[in-house]
């Protein structure tokens, strides 16, 4: 077919198509559930569509290759398989590691879903990459009502939105036909699970959260034990669970689920370094060290983070790694256009950093009261043992932005949960504080 060719006519109408069919069944759903961000979410989705033509463009214009390209390439053959499977009863599709099942790599569960895709938008490559968009702004968008469920201050919006819906990197490495934009969904299906099941603990919402994680484990299995250990305080600490009422049974239940939760994390550890042992525990330094070192293999290195394979070592580069992962590129090391945006947009992140770090000066009780936030450690333990992983193992500064993604959400909690409790400190000292001695007089005599 000719829309087998990207940006080719044929292919065109077919995306075209694909925007509209979206933009329309999202305005429907959204217009029946009565949502009350309805012209908020479709906004964020037109961006995103946007976001997806101009990266698919890009892909062909600029990078003629790479990841997604690869991945159109395998779909055509496999929707191919996936005709012949219907019409003439082989089974050419399922013996090629299917995507829902846990054997195989990352890369041939994405090469299966992208045959699956192809298969249903007749071969398009803009089509497919729009599913994809799709596919990570749902993850977005979930990630997005969990912040905002525990954080409802409308002072805080501009943060969740800027932030989660509409960050740059945070868009574009989720618009197009990539791992990335199938893992932002497991992510936030994960978290959106965990947030449901600590509201209620119903079989559903610890089902949400099973399916987030098998999600990850398909296709981005390093991010999930990093998110059940930083879930863990979160499950611990939270506020809504703890405050039920102190009857014995709901005292029993909401342990009940606490315990769950915590349990299931252990065991979601246990399974990623049993599907692949470089995530176990004994294997993450080497690890690590290995994937370093191909980038230098390929000419990609730019700077070397984790110096000897050990536990040891990668403690002591920590400190570089994290740098790397958050704010590098700087703007004097941008090569070319993307660089320099990318530059930009860490500058940015560097820029808030110090700014969230000077909320607590002459504020000794407010890093108290910000620990004791709900997902505040959550979002700090996942940023940094994600961003040091990814920057040890990935010294790379034209890939860094886009192997990070999975943190950013959880990066800009961090700065929207301090900005809430530092208002909310300033209240209560304002509330604790005496009147003058003036007003008090005043007050007496009236």
């Amino acid at each position: 077919m000719d829309a087998q060719t990207p940006l080719s006519q044929p292919d065109l109408v077919l995306g075209l198509l694909a925007m509209l069919a979206v933009m329309a069944g999202a305005t429907l759903v959204l217009a029946a559930a009565r949502a009350r961000d309805l012209r908020l979410v479709l906004t964020a989705l037109a961006v995103k569509l946007l976001v997806c033509s101009i990266y698919s463009v890009l892909i062909v214009g600029y990078f003629g290759g790479g990841d997604t390209l690869g991945y159109h390439y395998e779909g055509l053959a496999l929707a191919e398989a996936i005709r012949n499977d219907l019409f003439w009863g082989s089974r050419l599709y399922l013996s090629t590691t299917p995507f829902f099942l846990p054997e195989g790599s990352s890369t041939d569960h994405m090469e299966s879903l992208s045959g699956l895709v192809h298969f249903l938008t007749f071969d398009s490559y803009l089509a497919s990459s729009v599913v994809f968009g799709v596919i990570g702004f749902a993850g977005q968008l979930l990630l997005y009502r969990t912040f905002t469920a525990r954080y409802p201050d409308p002072r805080l919006g501009a943060w969740w939105r800027a932030g989660i819906l509409y960050f740059p990197t945070l868009t574009f490495w989720s618009a197009g036909m990539l791992k990335d934009a199938v893992g932002l969904f497991g992510l936030g299906l994960t978290v959106w699970g965990v947030h449901r099941t600590l509201e209620a603990g119903r079989p559903r919402n610890y089902l949400l959260t099973v399916l987030g994680a098998y999600v990850l484990v398909l296709f981005r299995l390093q991010v999930l034990p990093v998110l059940l250990i930083a879930v863990v305080p979160w499950v611990l600490q939270a506020q809504n669970v703890r405050s039920r009422l102190r009857r014995l049974r709901a005292r029993g239940r909401s342990a009940t689920v606490r315990l769950a939760l915590v349990a299931g994390g252990v065991v979601g550890i246990w399974l990623a370094g049993k599907l692949e042992s470089r995530f176990s525990l004994a294997e993450i330094p080497q690890a690590i060290a290995v994937q370093s070192g191909l980038f230098e293999q390929i000419g990609g290195a730019t700077t070397e983070v984790i110096a000897v394979p050990t536990w040891s070592g990668l403690v002591a580069s920590a400190p570089a790694a994290l740098v790397l992962t958050l704010f590098r590129p700087f703007p004097w090391e941008a090569a070319g256009a993307l660089g320099l945006f990318a530059a930009l947009e860490n500058l940015v992140l560097l820029l808030l950093t110090f700014r969230m770090l000077g909320r607590f000066r002459g504020r000794p009780g407010l890093f108290r009261s910000v620990l004791r936030a709900p997902m505040f450690t959550t979002c700090l333990v996942f940023v940094a043992l994600y961003g040091i992983a990814v920057g040890a193992s990935t010294p790379n500064l034209g890939s860094i932005s886009r192997y990070r993604m999975p943190l950013i959400p959880f990066f800009v909690g961090m700065l929207a949960i301090v900005e809430a409790q530092r208002a909310e400190w300033t209240r209560r000292r304002s509330a604790l504080a005496p009147l003058p001695e003036s007003a008090g007089v005043e007050h007496a005599a009236a």
